[in-house]
């Protein structure tokens, strides 16, 4: 059975000691509303680095990269989708092109050579129907 948002059922009540202006918010009345989520969208949950043997921290150029998470099927042959690297401050992402195995919950690549020292983020996008849809990492990985 699936439980429907009702705001005249759901409300807030946090369990917090709340100063004097937090208490006033609460007890005026707060909206409520229930937010959806696309359950479609890649999840990227966790980066192995294989050489260093270290989890969402390090990437080694040139080295074996694993990617862990949920709804990251990618169609190679769609130049669009992929599991792409962008550096933190921002630039342009660089696609990974040596991907060894790929599936929905996992994919192993080689890192590309071409990645400078920084911070980095990755992310897959796929496409769900005629829609791109991203997955990022929450951490930032470091190459040295």
């Amino acid at each position: 059975m699936t439980d429907g948002f009702d705001s005249s059922r759901h409300t807030v009540r946090p369990r917090i000691r709340a100063g004097s202006k937090l208490r006033r918010y609460f007890n005026n009345g707060i909206s409520v509303e229930k937010e959806t989520f696309d359950e479609s969208c890649p999840i990227v949950k966790k980066y192995e680095d294989k050489d260093s043997a270290a989890f969402n921290s390090t990437l080694t150029p040139g080295g074996i990269g694993r990617l862990y998470g949920k709804n990251m099927a990618i169609d190679e042959s769609d130049a669009e989708q992929g599991i792409y690297l962008e550096g933190s401050a921002g630039g342009q992402k660089v696609k990974v092109e040596k991907i060894a195995d790929t599936r929905p919950s996992f994919h192993a690549f080689i890192v590309p050579d071409s990645l400078e020292p920084g911070e980095y983020r990755i992310s897959v996008i796929n496409r769900h129907g005629t829609d791109l849809r991203e997955g990022i990492l929450n951490k930032d990985l470091t190459v040295s």
